[in-house]
C-alpha cells in the first residue's frame, strides 16, 4: 500500500503539471509513469515461471536440541526480473521468512538456521514463496514444496518401563549356572572365541584368558538368552525412538541383546558399540506416519507406540 500511494502522489503531481503548469512536461510524466507501472506489472507476471527455489541441510548428523544450518538458494531459469522474493519456511514448527531478490544476480543463497527438535528425520519445507513488482502494485504466490531432512540421534534418557523377561536376559551368576556338559574349549557349558571391541566385559573368562594369554569370552547358547524383540508401533512420535535407545543401551549393559523393529525394518544392538549404531540407525526413522501397528503381535516381548506408551 505505500508503493501505491506514493505513486498515486506522484501522478497527481504529473496531472497538476498537465492542467496549470506545462501540459507538455504533465504528459511526458503521466505516460513515464503509467509506462514504469505497466512495465513493473508486466516483468513480475513473466518471471514468476522463470526461477527455482531449491533447499539445502548442511550434511552430517545433529544431536537433538543443536541448532542446524540450512540454505535457500532463488536461481533464474529465463528472463527474470524479481526485486522482491518471500519465501516461507517451516522448520520443525519454526516459521522462518527468507527475504532475497533476482534483480541483477542469476542467483541468490540465503543461510538460515533451525533447532532440531527431536531425534530422528527433522523436516524443514519451502512451502511457498511471495513475488512483488518493483512498485508494489501486484503481489504473487508461487507454490514450492522443496524439502530438506537432517537425521538427529535420539537423546539420552533413562528407561522406566516394564523390564523385559528374566528368561531373555543373562543370569546374574550365570557362571554358577551353567551347564555341566564340556564344550570344545574345555570349559563347562560355553564355546569361547578371542575378545573383540565391544564385547561386555562379563563374558571375558578370565580363568581360560590367563591359560592363553589373551582374553576370551563365552559365546553363550543362543536358547540361554533370547534377544529382548522391541517393536515401535503405528503413529509413533520421536520419543519412542529415544526410549528404544534406552531401552537398548540397558539390557546390552546387561550382557544382552535387544532387536528394534520400525516399519517392517529391524536393527539388532548386543554390545556397547552395537547399540551406538542403533542410535544412528533410529536418526534416520521418520516417526509420526508409520503404518506398522502391531500391538497384538506375539513375537514383540515390548512394543512402544503413540506419545511413549509402553506395553510388555
Amino acid at each position: 500500500m505505500t508503493h501505491a500511494a506514493s505513486y498515486i502522489q506522484a501522478l497527481s503531481f504529473a496531472v497538476l503539471f498537465l492542467l496549470f503548469i506545462s501540459g507538455g512536461v504533465g504528459w511526458a510524466l503521466i505516460y513515464i509513469l503509467v509506462g514504469m507501472a505497466v512495465f513493473s506489472i508486466v516483468t513480475l507476471t513473466i518471471s514468476r515461471k522463470n526461477f527455482t527455489v531449491g533447499l539445502s541441510v548442511s550434511g552430517g548428523m545433529a544431536e537433538c536440541g543443536e541448532r542446524v544450518k540450512f540454505s535457500v538458494t532463488a536461481e533464474k531459469t529465463g528472463f527474470c526480473f524479481l526485486p522482491y522474493i518471500e519465501v516461507s519456511v517451516n522448520a520443525q514448527g519454526e516459521n522462518i521468512r527468507v527475504r532475497t531478490s533476482l534483480l541483477f544476480r542469476k542467483s541468490a543463497v540465503v543461510e538460515c538456521s533451525f533447532r532440531a527438535a527431536h531425534g530422528g528425520l527433522n523436516t524443514v519445507t519451502a512451502d511457498s514463496a511471495s513475488l512483488r513488482d518493483m512498485f508494489g502494485f501486484l503481489r504473487l504466490k508461487k507454490a514450492i514444496g522443496a524439502i530438506g531432512t537432517m537425521a538427529v540421534y535420539p537423546a539420552y534418557i533413562e528407561y522406566n518401563g516394564p523390564e523385559p523377561a528374566p528368561k531373555m536376559l543373562p543370569a546374574e551368576n550365570d557362571e554358577e549356572e551353567s551347564s555341566p556338559l564340556l564344550m570344545g574349549g574345555g570349559m563347562p557349558g560355553y564355546e569361547h572365541r578371542e575378545y573383540a571391541a565391544g564385547d561386555p566385559p562379563k563374558k571375558v573368562n578370565y580363568k581360560l584368558s590367563a591359560k592363553r594369554g589373551k582374553l576370551m569370552v563365552r559365546i553363550d547358547d543362543p536358547a540361554a538368552c533370547a534377544p529382548v524383540n522391541v517393536l515401535i508401533g503405528g503413529g509413533a512420535e520421536p520419543v519412542c525412538g529415544d526410549i528404544a535407545f534406552a531401552l537398548a543401551r540397558r539390557v546390552c549393559g546387561r550382557g544382552g541383546t535387544v532387536r528394534v523393529e520400525f516399519c517392517g525394518e529391524s536393527f539388532t544392538a548386543a554390545s556397547a558399540e552395537t547399540a551406538e549404531r542403533l542410535r544412528e540407525w533410529l536418526a534416520f526413522r521418520r516417526y509420526g506416519g508409520a503404518s506398522d501397528v502391531r500391538a497384538d503381535n506375539t513375537s514383540a516381548d515390548i512394543v512402544i507406540s503413540g506419545a511413549g506408551e509402553i506395553s510388555a
